[in-house]
């Protein structure tokens, strides 16, 4: 009894060391490790596409050529497209812009015309994914830890917060032909051969030069295309007394901005003109004109010659407050 006993006390300091050791151990794991960020650059938030009531926001848009080989005649530093009005709608696989105005004013109605308009979209780009950035957990015991990661299980796409997209290639434009944004549109046909955007972070570009722009009030990414121009137009364009000529006309890589700025609310408003209005029976534009005659003669000693006259009157009637009250607007002149 007494030898057994004595081996109970003699193992209980081993046991107690071990079981200090178990609880330190994580402990010293752990020390000084802060959070571990997975994600990846490139992440754009949805919310930057829309208003604070959910609705699609209004962006300018325009393409500008910011880069171009000295050795190609065909293209400009500076030149610019057609300047756009776009509203973006996001879908499971692709980023679209839809005009945002109509584009005939008023041969559209309440289901095809601005905010509803879904005609053939000016812009569209690949959605590469849509992801939540949150921290991992436990599924079992729902505690977190201290790795921060992209989430695309726990939400359904259209409800997660965050996307990346693919800005290199607008997939509404054809290899061939161009679009009427494009900054060479109105010079000659140039078709897209290869196409190419700057990301966040670039091993070849460690200073983020022309890095993506996404914000609320401005957007914009730069595309490296390149371009071939149409040979026969090049040639023409640019003849060879101009130190020009197809040698000068061949493909090249073209630096593109996309800029994209938020339309600000205004309290603009235009001046309504009465040729404006339409002409009814309670809106009412009209100019009258007339010519009037005098005969010559004579009164005793005077004589008088012929006279002629002309009448001039323009003016406006319309009728407000549910007809209660008429305006006219009348001028008068003679001549």
């Amino acid at each position: 009894m007494t030898s057994s006993r004595f081996a109970k006390l003699k193992s209980l300091p081993m046991i107690a060391a071990l079981l200090v050791g178990a609880a330190t151990t994580p402990l010293a794991g752990c020390a000084g490790q802060g959070d571990v960020d997975r994600t990846q650059p490139d992440k754009v938030q949805k919310s930057i596409f829309l208003n604070a009531d959910g609705t699609p926001k209004i962006f300018y848009f325009r393409q500008t050529y910011v880069g171009v080989p000295s050795t190609s005649n065909w293209a400009f530093e500076g030149t610019q497209g057609a300047m756009e009005k776009v509203r973006f709608e996001i879908k499971e696989k692709f980023l679209v812009a839809y005009r945002a105005y109509d584009y005939a004013p008023g041969a559209s109605n309440d289901f095809t015309s601005t905010g509803n308009n879904t005609d053939a979209p000016i812009l569209m780009y690949a959605i590469k994914s849509h992801f939540d950035v949150k921290r991992e957990y436990n599924p079992g015991t729902g505690e977190q830890t201290n790795v921060i990661s992209e989430n695309t299980t726990d939400r359904p796409w259209d409800q997660r917060q965050y996307m990346r997209v693919d800005w290199s290639s607008n997939l509404t434009e054809g290899k061939v032909t161009q679009a009427l944004w494009d900054p060479m549109f109105g010079f000659m046909t140039v078709a897209d051969v290869a196409q190419a955007s700057v990301q966040e972070t670039s091993m070849s570009d460690p200073s983020f030069k022309d890095r993506p722009i996404m914000t609320g009030d401005y957007i914009e990414f730069l595309q490296h295309d390149t371009k071939s121009p149409d040979l026969g137009a090049c040639s023409i364009m640019y003849p060879p007394i101009d130190d020009g000529g197809p040698w000068n006309c061949g493909p090249a890589q073209v630096d593109v901005r996309n800029s994209f700025l938020a339309v600000k609310t205004s309290t603009y408003e235009p001046l309504d003109y009465p040729d404006n209005y339409t002409i009814n029976d309670d809106n009412f534009l009209y100019v009258f004109a007339a010519k009037g005659a005098k005969a010559g003669g004579s009164n005793g000693a005077t004589i008088f010659l012929p006279e002629t006259v002309w009448d001039y009157e323009a003016g406006w009637k319309t009728q407000l407050l549910d007809k209660h009250v008429r305006v006219q607007i009348d001028d008068l002149y003679n001549d």
